[in-house]
């Protein structure tokens, strides 16, 4: 599954023909590569694992969202990123609805939040250290103390994102010729051209930016 198939962009670039399909595919993949990095975030539904730097919160944001399933939530003080010897042992394991409950919807089975709770605790962000030579034992960061297993994205793609995936690709498509730059008119007799100036926002991509920003992630 792709953010947006081939037959999308050609109804929207009007074309018929598979001539140009090779092209067209390659500049579509790149308009999704793009709407993603955009984003920062993968659309698709995918398996992820995980670590992260506990909080000292109740609250734990996973990075993709929306998230359908936790399949594993381990707590090791000194895990480091499962690094450390015997990391993430069996005996780490958060049961659900007693250490921990994902934020799911009101009557739905998916996470738009992607924010787990810890119950009881807070998500620990602090591990004991002990130092050769040290009378006590010393309070350090919790490095990549926390390994979640999960699954995030959506089995079918927002139907506003494949068509900003689509209208990005049209767009890329109209100018490359031009080096990326849109015509600002255009004369046939003795034909001439004057080329637009070139824009990190263009107008004509407004609404292509309207469409991602509230699927926009920001803090990763």
């Amino acid at each position: 599954m792709a953010l947006c198939e081939l037959d999308v962009l050609k109804a929207l670039l009007g074309v018929a023909t598979s001539a140009q399909d090779v092209m067209h595919q390659a500049t579509l993949d790149a308009a999704c590569a793009a709407v993603e990095a955009y984003c920062q975030r993968r659309f698709e539904s995918a398996d992820y694992a995980e670590y992260y730097n506990g909080n000292g919160q109740y609250r734990l944001a996973l990075r993709q969202r929306p998230v359908t399933s936790v399949a594993v939530l381990k707590v090791d003080e000194g895990g480091y990123f499962g690094k450390a010897a015997d990391a993430f042992g069996t005996d780490t394991v958060l049961e659900e609805g007693v250490d921990w409950v994902l934020d799911y919807d009101v009557g739905q089975s998916q996470s738009t939040s992607g924010i787990v709770y810890r119950i009881g605790a807070s998500w620990p962000a602090t591990h004991k250290t002990w130092r050769p030579g040290a009378v006590t034992v010393d309070r350090g960061p919790s490095l990549g103390n926390v390994y979640v297993s999960y699954t995030a994205g959506y089995s079918v793609v927002p139907t506003d994102v494949s068509y900003a995936a689509a209208q990005l690709a049209a767009h890329m498509l109209r100018t490359f010729k031009f080096g990326g730059v849109p015509i600002i008119s255009e004369r046939l007799g003795s034909y001439a051209y004057h080329l637009g100036v070139l824009k990190m926002n263009p107008p004509e991509l407004g609404s292509t930016v309207s469409i991602l920003s509230r699927y926009r992630e920001f803090g990763w």
